[in-house]
């Protein structure tokens, strides 16, 4: 989630009621859920509402369980769902505000561990995003670290120092590029940390521009920055690193907020703000990442997302699209489109959907 956005949505006083039943027979949803092929929608929640939660979506039967995690492990996910991860056979999730990684049987969804990410003080070090490699799990974190997670042992086996409020994190080229966002100072961060994975240290900082946020990397070691701006003046644009020079470039992509990759195909979510801060001229950009050039102005049509759009992923099986709408206070909607932006299905969702984790049987 943008910073940004995390003050704006805690402001927001209305919240989630958590129900797993309905009086229409019809409508009640399995005690449990078998786990096929299907998505994991990771929803945010509401500041400090302690929230959010994660809905499963049977795409045989075309039915969502509004929240897997409190059925499978009885208790709920936390404050701030922030980022999840499918990694080997298990599902990662980070919870910002409770400061926890809560890790799942991916196939099951059957609980096995809620870590505690807290500093060499105990306090909580505020988890943000994360990236796997080599059997770890490297996660961005507010209090300026990124840590790194053995996946057998569940045990965070050390940390590096990075810049102010780390936010998007990828893996390229055998390294992690970080977002440097500062997003807590009065004056914005601009860099993006390179930190090789051998030694975990931080081998240089590359400027990309003000407040990044989202990070993404390509299937040719190209990382891609969508650097956010002071949400005023300087509006947000999306930077390329190229993974065999080195070298900055900005796209010429206006108003960027979200980015994701397939394959060599960047999808960039662009839009502004209109009256009652509500999400106008939203557009689905498709990049070529290798020659940066704009391959589709909108994928999507203009009227697709009624709302504010808040997530965007692609299932890297059927490449379709998937972007979830928000507004930050009660349940949210997911949308799937086919590759070629025609609307195949929408379900509902918990408060923000921030993350759609794709299941296969391959």
């Amino acid at each position: 989630m943008k910073t940004k956005n995390l003050l704006l949505s805690g402001l927001l006083m209305t919240g989630m009621a958590l129900s797993f039943t309905s009086c229409d027979p019809k409508k009640e949803q399995p005690a449990t859920p078998v786990i096929t092929t299907g998505t994991y929608v990771l929803n945010e929640g509401s500041w400090m509402k302690n929230n959010a939660s994660l809905t499963y979506y049977d795409l045989t039967s075309g039915t969502a369980t509004s929240d897997i995690f409190i059925l499978k492990a009885g208790k709920k996910l936390g404050d701030t769902g922030q980022d999840a991860l499918l990694y080997g056979s298990k599902l990662y999730i980070v919870v910002n505000g409770s400061s926890t990684i809560q890790v799942m049987d991916a196939k099951s969804a059957v609980f096995i561990k809620s870590i505690a990410m807290t500093t060499s003080t105990g306090e909580a070090s505020s988890p943000r995003n994360m990236a796997a490699y080599n059997g770890n799990i490297y996660i961005s974190q507010f209090d300026g670290t990124v840590a790194c997670l053995d996946t057998t042992s569940l045990a965070v086996t050390k940390t590096v120092k990075v810049g102010p409020n780390p936010e998007g994190i990828a893996i390229a080229n055998g390294k992690l590029y970080v977002a440097i966002s500062g997003g807590l100072n009065p004056v914005n961060d601009s860099t993006v940390s390179v930190i090789n994975t051998s030694s975990f240290t931080v081998e240089k900082n590359i400027v990309v521009g003000l407040n990044p946020i989202n990070l993404v990397a390509d299937a040719s070691g190209n990382v891609f920055v969508v650097a956010m701006g002071d949400y005023a003046k300087v509006l947000p644009s999306v930077v390329k690193i190229d993974g065999a020079t080195g070298s900055i470039s900005k796209l010429s992509v206006a108003n960027a907020r979200d980015i994701t990759v397939d394959g060599n195909n960047l999808f960039v979510m662009t839009y502004s703000y209109g009256a009652n801060s509500q999400a106008v001229n939203k557009k689905l950009v498709l990049v070529n990442s290798q020659t940066s050039a704009i391959t589709s102005n909108s994928v999507l049509a203009s009227d697709s997302i009624v709302k504010t759009p808040y997530c965007l992923d692609i299932n890297p099986i059927t490449k379709d699209i998937y972007i979830g709408e928000t507004d930050y206070s009660t349940n949210g909607k997911m949308y799937c489109f086919d590759k070629a932006g025609k609307l195949k299905f929408t379900f509902e969702t918990g408060v923000s959907p921030k993350k759609t984790i794709f299941l296969t049987n391959k």
